[in-house]
């Protein structure tokens, strides 16, 4: 494995390593009034984006983990939605 796959597999890491409390504290408090809807768009589009130029760079390694982090970026924006929504 070179030094960019590793460089890259660790911020990846990190990248889902900073979502997970955030999810976390979502569900336990039921509220998203802080999240920014603007940056989940724009990490939705950012995340396809590098989704496909994994599959176009044939790097799976980097389409998988984008798919992840697409997946979880979903997944807070589902609970945005959810909770504000909940609220009204």
């Amino acid at each position: 494995m070179d030094l960019a796959t590793v460089l890259y597999l660790t911020a990846n890491t990190l990248c889902f390593c900073a979502i997970f409390p955030q999810i976390i504290k979502m569900i336990k408090t039921r509220s998203t009034k802080d999240l920014s809807l603007t940056m989940l768009v724009m990490y939705v589009i950012s995340n396809t984006l590098l989704l496909i130029y994994g599959f176009l760079s044939n790097s799976i390694s980097m389409a998988m983990s984008n798919l992840g982090l697409l997946t979880l970026t979903l997944l807070e924006m589902y609970l945005k939605f959810k909770y504000d929504h909940y609220k009204k």
